[in-house]
């Protein structure tokens, strides 16, 4: 799984870079080309910046005049294609006229909700992007794809002490059952008395994705896919932070 992903990752450097050296030589033809390539795959990341790059770059002529918000627009969500801005690099021509920002998005003391870490937090506040794809997935109907992402993790990689330790993510469904969720109190108790199960949200998750249990599959697509997302948001991730704030 993790290797896979990886794969996924060096896969996007060529065509972000290709995409990048289009707009700034002003090439309607090629930025055309490798937008339709990039700009669908942002969707997963941030649909407010998604919704500016599919107005500026494929719903209309491209506007080179914004091309230091449309660069800005595209290193923000390097890190959510799991690339940092030494994987893109630097063009090392210039162009005149055009002031290239400086890559800070992906940097580990980069700014978050207006308050810059003192560590490095950047990796394991992305599962939130965990969240966001399985609703995409699910609501195109691929829970067994969305139970990958689930059981696995795919945007929050765990901390390597060196290259020779395994490559692993964080995980939805590890944060479900994890015991630290024990300190989420009063909340935890409240939840698992009312649930009868300490691993409820466990459950409920995976029944709904393999469609079986109260949400099974003869429930719409639209049902099962708010259900597994608003459990993973508010039963899985909420208690998550409560515990965390509260250890």
């Amino acid at each position: 799984w993790s290797v896979s992903n990886r794969m996924i990752q060096q896969m996007y450097i060529p065509i972000i870079r290709m995409l990048i050296v289009s707009i700034l030589e002003k090439d309607p033809v090629a930025t055309d080309l490798y937008a339709t390539a990039v700009v669908p795959q942002v969707a997963q990341c941030r649909p407010s910046i998604y919704n500016r790059l599919r107005q500026v770059l494929l719903q209309s002529q491209v506007n080179f005049e914004r091309t230091d918000f449309i660069l800005n627009d595209l290193q923000q969500v390097y890190s959510c294609f799991g690339l940092s801005c030494s994987d893109i690099g630097v063009v090392a021509k210039s162009y005149e006229g055009v002031n290239i920002p400086p890559c800070l998005a992906t940097q580990a003391d980069a700014p978050m909700a207006l308050y810059r870490p003192t560590t490095d937090v950047h990796p394991i506040a992305r599962i939130d992007l965990d969240v966001l794809q399985i609703r995409i997935l699910t609501t195109l109907g691929s829970f067994s794809f969305a139970k990958l992402w689930y059981m696995y993790g795919r945007n929050s990689p765990r901390q390597r002490k060196s290259d020779n330790d395994p490559y692993y993510f964080y995980s939805l469904s590890e944060f479900a059952v994890a015991s630290s969720r024990r300190n989420a109190e009063p909340y935890y108790s409240a939840f698992v008395s009312y649930h009868n199960d300490p691993n409820y949200s466990d459950l409920l998750i995976r029944n709904t994705l393999e469609g079986v249990g109260k949400w099974d599959s003869s429930k719409s697509v639209e049902q099962r896919s708010a259900v597994v997302t608003e459990a993973g948001a508010f039963l899985v991730l909420y208690l998550h932070l409560i515990a965390q704030i509260n250890d």
